[in-house]
C-alpha cells in the first residue's frame, strides 16, 4: 500500500532527539523524520538488530548517540545534545525482569518509570517539546467503550502504572511552561519488524511453522489493532503542531477485533487451513476500543491501513526475512 503524504510544514529543519532508536516503533519513525527534512538525534545502547537505523547511520542521515537515557550516565551524556535540541521522542524502554508480579512491578518502576522521569527532567530544563508516547493501558478495565482521553485511569499492570505516572509528571510540566507536551496513547501497534513476544508476531511466527496459534482463554479480547505507519503518522503530527501547553490523543482506528478473529484472519491470509487453540485461561476478557475524533479533529490523524492490509503486510515481512526470526 502507497503512503499517502501528509503535507507536513513544520518538521523541515526541526531538531528532533529520539530516544530508545533501535526500537521497533523507532526503526519506522526515524526515516520518516529524515523523509521529511528533520535534524534527527537517536539514541539508544546500540544499534540494534534492525537494519533500517543501521543504514541511516551509515549514510549519515542521522547522529547516533550509544547511550543508555534511562540510567544517570546517559542523561548526562545526552546534556549537550538536549540544548541544541527543539524536541525529544521519548521511546527508550527496557522488559521488565522478575520471577514473581513483585519483581516486575520494582524492577518496571526502577528502571523505567524513575529513569523517564530523570530524563525528562533533565530535558524539561532545556524547555523543550516533548512527544511521549503512552498506552491505552492506562485506562484499564473500561467502564464505556469506545474509550475517550477523559475515561477514569485505572492501570491495572506494572507497565501501566509507570506510564500513567509519568503521564501525570508531563501534566504538571505542562502546567508550568511554555512549550508543547504531547502524549499519545498508543493502541495495539503492530507491523514489519516487531519480533516482541506478542499476539500477531506470535501467531504469525505459529503459523508459518505450520502450526496452530495458541490462545490463552477463548479469545474473546478485543483489541483495537493500530497499523506501524498510522502510528508514524499521528507522531509527525503531533511533532508538526505549533502548540502550547499538554495535550493527550488516543492513536487508534475506533475498531475492536477479538484474538479469536485474528488468529483466523492471520491462518486466512497465509493460506493454510488450521484452527487456532484455545487453552483454559480464569482471565476476564478485556475489551478496548479507542474513539479517535480528538486526534482526527485536532491532529488532522487519520488512520489507512484496514487489520487485513496491515496483516499483510507484517506477513510479508515474516516470509521475505526469515533469517531474523527463525534464529
Amino acid at each position: 500500500m502507497r503512503r499517502a503524504k501528509l503535507g507536513l510544514m513544520g518538521i523541515a529543519g526541526k531538531r528532533v532527539l529520539v530516544t530508545g532508536a533501535n526500537s521497533f516503533i523507532a526503526c519506522h519513525l526515524l526515516p520518516r523524520l529524515v523523509e521529511h527534512g528533520a535534524k534527527v538525534v537517536a539514541v539508544a545502547p546500540d544499534l540494534g538488530w534492525r537494519p533500517w537505523v543501521a543504514r541511516l547511520v551509515e549514510d549519515e542521515k542521522v547522529t547516533f548517540v550509544e547511550a543508555d537515557v534511562l540510567t544517570p550516565d546517559g542523561v548526562e551524556q545526552l546534556a549537550p545534545y538536549l540544548a541544541v535540541t527543539d524536541c525529544v521522542v521519548h521511546l527508550a524502554r527496557v522488559w521488565a525482569q522478575g520471577s514473581t508480579s513483585l519483581e516486575l512491578a520494582v524492577d518496571e518502576i526502577d528502571r523505567n518509570l524513575l529513569g523517564t522521569i530523570r530524563f525528562l527532567s533533565v530535558a524539561s530544563k532545556f524547555g523543550l517539546d516533548i512527544v511521549y508516547p503512552s498506552s491505552v493501558e492506562v485506562y484499564g478495565l473500561p467502564e464505556r467503550l469506545p474509550l475517550c482521553e477523559d475515561h477514569p485511569l485505572r492501570p491495572v499492570s506494572p507497565y501501566a502504572v509507570a506510564k500513567q505516572a509519568v503521564e501525570e509528571f508531563l501534566g504538571v510540566y505542562a502546567s508550568r511552561c511554555s512549550t508543547s507536551v504531547i502524549i499519545l496513547r498508543y493502541a495495539n501497534v503492530y507491523g514489519p519488524g516487531e519480533l516482541e513476544p506478542r499476539a500477531i508476531p506470535n501467531f504469525i511466527r505459529a503459523v508459518l511453522n505450520g502450526d496452530s496459534p495458541i490462545i490463552d482463554g477463548e479469545g474473546l479480547d478485543v483489541r483495537d489493532y493500530v497499523y506501524i505507519d498510522d502510528v508514524i503518522d499521528a507522531t509527525l503530527l503531533s511533532l508538526d503542531k505549533k502548540q502550547k501547553g499538554g495535550k493527550t490523543y488516543n492513536v487508534g482506528t475506533g475498531k475492536g477485533y477479538t484474538t479469536y478473529d485474528l488468529a483466523c484472519t492471520i491462518i486466512r491470509l497465509i493460506g493454510t487451513h488450521l484452527e487456532p487453540l484455545c487453552r483454559p485461561s480464569t482471565r476476564v476478557p478485556m475489551k478496548i476500543i479507542c474513539n479517535i475524533s480528538k486526534a482526527k479533529k485536532e491532529l488532522g490523524y487519520v488512520p489507512k491501513y484496514t487489520l487485513e492490509q496491515g496483516l499483510s503486510e507484517e506477513i510479508q515481512w515474516f516470509q521475505n526475512n526469515q533469517n531474523y526470526w527463525r534464529a
